[in-house]
């Protein structure tokens, strides 16, 4: 049997589960209801490819080594699925690091 993770474990992974359903949600459920169905509703898939995205994006194309039609396809969907995992990673270890000084301040006090 294997053995249940350690609590900070479990909050990290529950932020980073809970960090990439919302995304996954913002950019297949929400940009498309809004860029069809609110005025100047574009600004916000714009935003998130421009914006968000956009560095991640930048870096697959730079060491993607892609050439011909592959260079306009791949690049923005792996781009994008590497900002996913990279921005969840980031908030799952926020919220250890947030977990980690409360847990110190208790034992202070």
């Amino acid at each position: 049997m294997a053995a249940a993770p350690a609590p900070r474990l479990k909050i990290l992974l529950r932020v980073l589960l809970i960090s990439i359903a919302a995304q996954l949600v913002l950019l297949l459920i929400v940009c498309p209801l809004v860029s069809r169905n609110v005025a100047y509703g574009s600004l916000l898939p714009h935003f998130l490819v421009q914006y968000v995205y956009d560095p991640f994006i930048r870096w697959v194309i730079d060491f993607g080594g892609y050439e011909g039609e592959s260079s306009m396809i791949w690049p923005p969907v792996y781009g994008v699925v590497l900002g996913i995992i990279i921005y969840s990673v980031m908030a799952g270890l926020l919220a250890e690091l947030v977990s980690y000084v409360r847990r110190q301040r208790k034992q202070k006090v």
